[in-house]
């Protein structure tokens, strides 16, 4: 479009002149844009068609826009070929999409396009004329040439159409060819490559299997070897296994003395547990009697501390007299001075009153006597009250040791029982050893009779692998033959 704008550029009316520049830079800034954006972000197919439309609606606007001019002006831009080429240029480039239906609706679109311009120059005046002399004139133009111009471009967009298709036909038909070829020559590669792998493992298989039958060679001399040292060995231990024998029979011998002597224990400790149950019983019963004994001498003890409260209380009925006793001397003593100031008239009083100061004096004598009594009593129940504190306490005392050893007669019972038990268990386990002895003397037995069969077994085995060795030989020549045919298969497998 630039390049028809630049051809005619000083033939065309002012006004085309700016629609075409207008539409030529707007084309020039969207074209921009449109490469930033493919450059930048990664577009969708549908916006690669709708930029080849925009082409296209933006040259039909520009012949729409330039026919709305006048008929005369018009005209020479319909016979500009240059902008009539831009439409094949649309075409074309809608056909690099590689959609050859939308490269054909393309072609109708521009077809339609300018078919739509043209009407509307034919609306503002544009007249037809087949005749040369007459199309020279402004405002003129062929018919034929026009509808020409309309069918060829829908015809060049359908031959593009067709093209496309024929050459998507043959590029899937080529596409099917070079996956078939590259399928069989994968496959031929592959197959040589499995054939050249084949070679080199059955080489290596070989030279492993060559490797072990000389190592199970070598290895079957050397165990031949060490045969006749396990049947020295055997030799060995069926002597060892007689020996052991004897000591089983010893040992089972000794276990069963063992069993009879702790059975003989058992009942010591069954007699001795019998002995400290009648202990415990005869314990418990002292127990009880102590018991007894502490209640009586608490009694006493209650007792004597009653006696001793009454003799206090006469010790004060005691004390009482003698005060009565020294106020009735104080009487008499009053009596004998009066009846000494009375004279011979207080003589009887005189009298009464030397009775009254003997009996006082009898009375204080008495008390006295009764006051010492008392005391010594006193002192005698203090001594006895203090002799039953001591009874007391060492029948405390006594009751303490004799439930300390009720209760170590019980722990000593229960020991009986744990040790009866102990020995019980040990009885069954000394047991169970007989019998696992029994089992061992047997099992030993066996053995050795398997010992014998063991070292016919250890000839037969070593005659077959010496009959073994002979056939290695035989192998190893086998294995030279294939490992000569494996390096005949890798030559052939090298391209």
């Amino acid at each position: 479009m630039l390049l028809s704008l630049a051809s005619s550029y000083k033939n065309l009316h002012p006004q085309i002149k700016i629609n075409h520049t207008a539409i030529a830079l707007f084309m020039c800034v969207y074209t921009f844009i449109g490469f930033y954006v493919y450059k930048k972000f990664e577009v969708k197919p549908w916006l690669h068609n709708l930029f080849i439309l925009f082409d296209s609606l933006l040259l039909s606007a520009t012949i729409f826009l330039d026919g709305m001019v006048s008929a005369e002006i018009v005209a020479p831009v319909l016979k500009n070929a240059i902008l009539y080429s831009v439409y094949y240029f649309i075409i074309v480039d809608s056909g690099l999409l590689g959609k050859p239906k939308f490269v054909f609706f393309v072609g109708v679109f521009s077809a339609v396009g300018y078919s739509a311009g043209l009407v509307n120059a034919i609306l503002h005046g544009l007249q037809f004329s087949e005749d040369n002399k007459i199309n020279i004139a402004p405002g003129y133009l062929k018919l034929s040439a026009e509808i020409t111009k309309i069918i060829f471009m829908v015809a060049v967009s359908y031959i593009l159409y067709r093209l496309m298709n024929l050459f998507d036909d043959l590029y899937r038909e080529a596409a099917s060819y070079y996956k078939e070829n590259k399928d069989f020559l994968t496959k031929l590669e592959n197959n040589r490559k499995v054939i050249h792998t084949s070679a080199e493992t059955l080489e290596t298989s070989i030279t492993n299997f060559s490797e072990f039958t000389s190592l199970t060679s070598s290895k079957m001399e050397s165990q031949a070897a060490s045969l006749e040292e396990v049947n020295a060995v055997i030799n060995t231990l069926l002597k060892s296994s007689e020996n052991n024998t004897d000591s089983i029979r010893i040992q089972n011998e000794n276990l069963i003395e063992l069993n009879r002597k702790s059975q003989t224990l058992l009942d010591l400790i069954a007699k001795i547990s019998e002995y400290s149950k009648d202990l415990e019983v005869n314990a418990k019963e002292s127990n009880e009697d102590m018991q007894h004994v502490k209640t009586s001498v608490e009694k006493t003890d209650m007792f004597l501390k009653n006696i001793s409260n009454s003799f206090h209380r006469v010790d004060e009925i005691n004390q009482i007299l003698g005060e009565i006793a020294d106020k009735t001397n104080l009487l008499s003593l009053n009596a004998s001075i009066e009846a000494a100031r009375a004279g011979s008239a207080g003589r009887g009083f005189s009298v009464v009153a030397q009775e009254v100061s003997k009996l006082a004096e009898f009375t204080a004598s008495n008390a006295k006597n009764i006051s010492k009594v008392v005391q010594e009593s006193l002192q005698f129940i203090e001594e006895a009250n203090s002799s039953s504190r001591n009874t007391g306490e060492l029948t405390e005392s006594q009751n303490s040791k004799i439930v300390g050893t009720v209760s170590r007669i019980e722990a000593m019972n229960r020991l009986y029982l744990d040790g009866t038990a102990i020995v019980q268990d040990f009885v069954r386990s000394l047991s169970k050893v007989k019998t696992l002895s029994d089992e061992l003397f047997y099992s030993t037995q066996e053995q050795m009779t398997g010992q014998v069969e063991m070292m016919k077994a250890m000839i037969e085995l070593e005659k077959e692998i010496n009959e073994i060795a002979r056939e290695s030989g035989k192998i190893q020549d086998g294995v030279l033959r294939i490992r000569t045919q494996s390096k005949d298969l890798k030559a052939l497998s090298v391209v």
